[in-house]
């Protein structure tokens, strides 16, 4: 049975209905790069089957992602996402996900990516308490390319409410430069509901700020 999920950090909450069952421990620290790594999977049908390599890196960001990630020197196939990723002590440090890859080009056969232990832990317990996410929600659709400009509001929103306009240019938000829309999303995602966020814009040749209060996502916007 499917307790929850949460489709951006690639993470769901199953209900097994079994007694006595072993579970493996989260690691008490977070990996330092260059620390062993191994997980183990089922690919193309085969018998289960272990993967070494190593960490390559903490807090990775990757375009179009709001949320960062642990970077494997390790290949993750299909039959592998969602394996555990532990440590050479045994304690879980991530959850495998991905091959990294970019539209139009090839994947990086040997860097994988890993949902981090801490926010897996977190994003699970949540879910267990209480089915979903809670995530903060203004309403606008923004620009993907070029500079954070806002592409459309929708209605009866609390970026609507607050006045928010298409083609606003957003210079800063709680007084950090806007300098990418992965960075803004990123932010957004992490404010608790019920957040106020200051947005500095631009309308067309007048300067502006405007107060926007967050509240949870519908359930159409949470993934």
């Amino acid at each position: 049975t499917v307790v929850g999920k949460y489709e951006s950090s690639h993470i769901a909450v199953l209900r097994v209905e079994a007694s006595d069952l072993p579970a493996l421990a989260y690691c008490a620290t977070p990996p330092q790069v260059g620390d062993d790594a191994l997980t183990l999977g089922q690919p193309y049908n085969l018998d289960i089957l272990a993967y070494r390599g190593m960490v390559s890196g903490n807090d990775i960001r990757v375009q179009g992602e709001p949320f960062p990630y642990m970077a494997l020197d390790m290949t993750i196939l299909k039959g592998t996402a969602g394996a555990p990723v532990l440590s050479a002590d045994g304690c879980v440090t991530g959850m495998a996900i991905a091959q990294f890859g970019i539209p139009g080009y090839t994947n990086a056969d040997n860097l994988g990516l890993a949902v981090p232990a801490a926010r897996l832990r977190d994003i699970g317990g949540e879910l267990i308490r209480s089915g979903h996410i809670a995530r903060s929600w203004i309403g606008v659709h923004l620009s993907e390319t070029g500079p954070v400009a806002v592409d459309y509001v929708l209605d009866d929103s609390p970026a609507a409410r607050a006045g928010l306009k298409p083609d606003d240019l957003i210079i800063a938000y709680d007084g950090q430069p806007a300098t990418t829309t992965d960075a803004l999303v990123a932010y957004m995602m992490e404010r608790p509901v019920g957040a106020e966020v200051s947005f500095d814009l631009r309308r067309g040749k007048r300067d502006l700020t405007l107060k926007v209060t967050t509240i949870d996502a519908p359930p159409s916007a949470r993934d």
